[in-house]
């Protein structure tokens, strides 16, 4: 009996895993923030490299499971730091082995910033993902943001 009870709860675990990614971002390729773009449109990964004081935003698909590669070359990140407002603008990386000219999934940004700032609320005022525009992305930095219900 104690055998069937744990395969049931291991299993119930699973299916309510499988609805949504984690909120502590287990789920996500890099272990970073997770962002909501849009409703059910993408997802952007954010990781912070505190020691180069580097911000990288990976896009994702709706439910942050593969990478979406888009042409758009930038996007800003406005945070909310102590009261004071920190800009970062993060432009398209190539990613290994292509040239900058091509999509890439990837973005990044640098700012001293970014060095020390481990808990911040900010927004991205506009992004524009495969030709279509999102406006004002709220980022709550590290807690991140899911979708409910995939």
């Amino acid at each position: 009996m104690k055998r069937h009870f744990a395969l049931f709860v291991c299993f119930a675990a699973a299916l309510g895993s499988s609805n949504s990614f984690a909120a502590d971002a287990k789920g996500l390729p890099h272990g970073g923030t997770p962002v909501v773009v849009g409703s059910h449109g993408y997802h952007l990964e954010l990781v912070r490299d505190a020691e180069k004081g580097r911000l990288q935003a990976y896009v994702l698909d709706g439910h942050a499971e593969k990478y979406v590669d888009v042409p758009e070359s930038s996007f800003d990140l406005v945070a909310t730091i102590d009261a004071k407002q920190e800009r970062l603008r993060l432009q398209r990386t190539s990613a290994a082995g292509r040239p900058l000219s091509q999509a890439s999934s990837l973005f990044e940004g640098t700012a001293e910033w970014v060095k020390t700032a481990t808990n911040f609320n900010a927004v991205i005022p506009t992004i524009t993902l495969q030709g279509k525009t999102y406006k004002d992305v709220k980022v709550a930095f590290p807690k991140g943001s899911i979708h409910r219900g995939h």
